[in-house]
């Protein structure tokens, strides 16, 4: 499946807004996993996560429209306008806590302190605001839920293209 098939099919379907599934990126920790090798694509060296078995929660995909403004609220996580969630075996892959190692955490801890007032006053990104322990804790509490995706058949078709 290319490119231009996606966008063609997008074309095909009449609509003007998507919700693409989301795989959240999260490393097992019973893996094993070592460092990445920064000259070969991610994709390939990470293999865990949580798979989207249910697109219609809110968080499990990103939007792509063809509207001049994509008329987001606050965060980008959803709009005003009507979409319909696109199911063909398309995914974004968020390497959410993957690869997990010092790198990652330096990155994600560096969100917080750039976040604005407003921000914070308003509750959003509220997420970044946190301690190298309670980063640690979370990735241990979502690790628990990552599962082997090379095991589930969308997951299989798309790696099949890689």
């Amino acid at each position: 499946f290319n490119k231009d098939d996606f966008f063609l099919s997008l074309n095909l379907l009449g609509q003007n807004m998507y919700a693409i599934r989301m795989i959240l990126m999260i490393d097992d920790l019973n893996h094993g996993y070592t460092d990445p090798v920064y000259h070969l694509p991610l994709v390939k060296q990470r293999h865990h996560g949580v798979f989207p078995y249910h697109p219609q929660q809110t968080y499990a995909w990103r939007l792509i429209h063809n509207y001049v403004h994509g008329n987001y609220v606050p965060g980008r996580h959803r709009s005003s306008y009507k979409h319909i969630v696109y199911n063909y075996p398309v995914f974004i892959l968020k390497f959410y806590y993957s690869p997990w190692n010092d790198s990652m955490r330096k990155r994600k801890l560096q969100i917080g302190p750039t976040l604005s007032p407003y921000s914070i006053q308003s509750g959003m990104g509220l997420h970044h605001l946190t301690s190298s322990i309670q980063l640690d804790e979370t990735f241990l509490q979502l690790s628990k839920a990552t599962q082997d995706l090379r095991l589930i058949p969308e997951y299989q078709v798309l790696l099949s293209h890689l």
